[in-house]
C-alpha cells in the first residue's frame, strides 16, 4: 500500500486532518511574527497581533479546505489538484486576512513583512503537512484497527501464495498474524 496515495476516508480522519491544518497555520503565524520582528527589529515578537491573525487564518483555511476535501473524499491529499486547491485557498485566506488586518489597523507590530513571511512560511508548512500527515494518520488508523484483530491464515504446506499473503498482511499493519500449514497429501 503506497502511503502517499491514501485518502482520508476513515471515520474522523478528515476532521483530525482539518485540526492539524489549523494548528499548522496558527503556529506559522506565531513563527512568522517572532522571526520577522527578531530579524528586522532585533526584539522578540509580540503575540497580541499574531495570535488573532493565526486563529482567524487557521479557521478560514481549515474550514475552506475541509469543504473542498469533503467534496472530493477519494482524492489524493498531496496530488497536483490538491496542491492547486491548497494554493488558491491559502492565498485567498491570506489576502482576506491582510485586507481585514490592515483596514482595521490591527496593531503596530503587524507589518507587510510579517504578513509576507506568514504567507510563505504557512504555505511551505501546509504543503509539507499535506505531504506527510495523511501517511501518519493512515498508519495510526491501521495500528488502531490491527491491535484488536488477530489474522489467521490457512494454507497448503509449502505453497508460496500463503507466505506472500502473510507478508502483505504484515506490511499493511497486521502484525498479529498466524500462518497454519495444512498437509493436503
Amino acid at each position: 500500500v503506497d502511503q502517499n496515495k491514501l485518502s482520508l476516508s476513515g471515520v474522523g480522519a478528515p476532521f483530525l486532518f482539518s485540526i492539524c491544518q489549523f494548528f499548522v497555520v496558527f503556529l506559522s503565524s506565531i513563527f512568522a511574527s517572532f522571526a520577522y520582528q527578531e530579524i528586522t527589529l532585533g526584539q522578540a515578537g509580540i503575540l497580541a497581533v499574531s495570535i488573532p491573525v493565526g486563529l482567524v487564518s487557521g479557521i478560514l483555511f481549515a474550514g475552506a479546505m475541509h469543504i473542498v476535501d469533503a467534496a472530493n473524499p477519494l482524492r489524493k491529499l498531496n496530488g497536483l489538484s490538491a496542491l492547486r486547491d491548497v494554493s488558491v485557498v491559502w492565498f485567498g485566506a491570506i489576502l482576506l486576512i491582510t485586507f481585514l488586518a490592515f483596514s482595521l489597523k490591527a496593531g503596530e507590530t503587524l507589518s507587510r513583512g510579517t504578513m509576507f513571511m506568514f504567507a510563505v512560511a504557512g504555505y511551505i508548512a501546509l504543503v509539507l503537512t499535506r505531504d506527510f500527515a495523511p501517511s501518519l494518520i493512515a498508519a495510526s488508523e491501521r495500528l488502531a484497527r490491527g491491535k484488536s484483530r488477530h489474522v489467521l491464515v490457512l494454507g497448503a504446506r509449502g505453497h508460496a501464495a500463503g507466505f506472500g499473503l502473510m507478508g502483505e498482511l504484515v506490511r499493511s499493519g497486521h502484525d498479529n498474524t498466524t500462518y497454519i500449514e495444512i498437509n493436503l497429501a
